[in-house]
């Protein structure tokens, strides 16, 4: 055991950090939508407008989280649905 100013902690800890994390208002909102869509609370647009209106977000993402670890992502969906 060691001893920090936080209190007692275990050899090997890490501390973490609590910076908020911007980003995650995003992804909550989303989360949330995309909940009340498959309990019925709320309903989808037609496939055509999601398409669009989703398509320079993807573009967006896809850059910033790596084509190939959107693709990796994709094929391993494939795969789950086969």
């Amino acid at each position: 055991m060691c001893r920090r100013k936080s209190g007692w902690c275990i050899e090997g800890d890490e501390r973490i950090n609590f910076r908020p994390h911007y980003y995650l208002t995003f992804v909550n909102e989303y989360s949330k939508w995309r909940r009340q869509v498959k309990i019925g609370h709320a309903e989808l647009p037609p496939m055509d407008t999601m398409r669009r209106d989703f398509e320079p977000t993807m573009r967006d993402l896809i850059e910033l989280l790596g084509p190939e670890w959107v693709s990796n992502l994709c094929s391993e969906n494939s795969q789950l649905r086969e």
